[in-house]
């Protein structure tokens, strides 16, 4: 019985990497149709993963690393030595000040969900918005997936938030159930964090998986 459960788990596995990837590709289609990414607009890429999978960063992979600055609190030194002109900063993405240079683009793939609650993604949208000289790129997963993504738990994150939190701490995730360490956004929440921020040019784009909303793209443009 654990042996087929283990090999159905694999199975299920391999075709969610598989269509991940296609998905974060699908992702950067259509912020590219967009916003028209080029070599010689200046990015920012916030939340950088310390990976040199495309899966993890396709932003810089299909960027090659050019006239991209990359910020994030784990050693992504391997990403250097692939993408030499790539220039990486150590830092708390939480933590960039606020006379931080400005860049044309500032990008950043599934990091606001992990910032905290809802007045923390509030200053850390807004702070991102601070520095960018013409667009602003925010990806997160949609709450309302069936599967939650990051714990591959199906339907009970729909639940209230301190219900599906209670519920991983018995299934023994200590991590995620802290809201510092996820607080899933829907539509609704983005479009609210782009209220609170008195954003007045703003689109939410929809990427689907399995028929469902999977993935948010929020574009803030100046």
């Amino acid at each position: 019985m654990k042996k087929n459960y283990n090999k159905k788990f694999k199975i299920f596995n391999n075709y969610f990497q598989n269509n991940l990837k296609i998905k974060r590709e699908e992702i950067f289609e259509k912020i590219n149709h967009k916003v028209k990414l080029n070599n010689e607009l200046c990015k920012l890429d916030i939340g950088t993963s310390p990976f040199l999978s495309e899966v993890e960063n396709i932003f810089i992979h299909k960027l090659n690393g050019k006239n991209i600055t990359s910020i994030s609190d784990q050693d992504c030194k391997i990403l250097k030595k692939k993408f030499k002109k790539l220039k990486i900063i150590k830092k708390d993405a939480k933590k960039i000040p606020s006379d931080f240079k400005k860049f044309d683009i500032v990008h950043s793939n599934a990091t606001i969900e992990h910032v905290g609650n809802f007045k923390n993604q509030k200053i850390f949208l807004k702070k991102l918005y601070n520095i960018t000289k013409r667009t602003l790129i925010i990806t997160t997963p949609n709450r309302f997936h069936p599967i939650e993504f990051h714990t591959k738990i199906l339907i009970l994150h729909w639940l209230p938030k301190k219900i599906f939190r209670s519920l991983l701490k018995i299934f023994g995730d200590n991590f995620y159930s802290n809201e510092k360490n996820l607080n899933l956004l829907s539509e609704e929440n983005l479009k609210m964090l782009c209220k609170k921020c008195k954003f007045k040019t703003y689109e939410i784009l929809k990427i689907k998986f399995l028929g469902f909303t999977s993935n948010l793209i929020l574009i803030v443009k100046k």
